[in-house]
């Protein structure tokens, strides 16, 4: 019997660790690397796990998000459009982290 409490507390805590990525989008470049150093945490949470691929694949795409922030041309944009850009980008790489995120606590939850 202890053995099933141990792997029921070690579920809650991977739960617990993939929540604190679920957030409301970022809305600047420090939430994204703020993300990122999350998500790269729990990569060490979630090694050799069946989960570890979506957390790789969720780093990369933040990685992606954040590479692409990088050559946006702001001097030649308008600040309110270069805003309008960035909150549309950050809605969508948002709304795909938070269904891996959302793919990920189901399974861990099923188990």
């Amino acid at each position: 019997m202890p053995d099933i409490l141990k792997i029921r507390e070690a579920l809650k805590r991977r739960s617990e660790a993939l929540g604190v990525l679920q957030m409301t989008p970022p809305d600047s470049e420090d939430a994204l690397r703020e993300a990122l150093v999350k998500t790269n945490r729990l990569r060490e949470v979630f090694a050799e796990t069946p989960d570890e691929a979506s957390i790789g694949e969720m780093v990369a795409q933040i990685e992606s998000l954040l590479a692409d922030m990088a050559v946006w041309p702001a001097g030649d944009t308008r600040p309110e459009r270069l805003e309008a850009l960035l909150n549309l980008q950050v809605e969508h790489q948002a709304a795909a982290l938070c269904a891996d995120l959302d793919a990920i606590i189901s399974v861990q939850r099923a188990r």
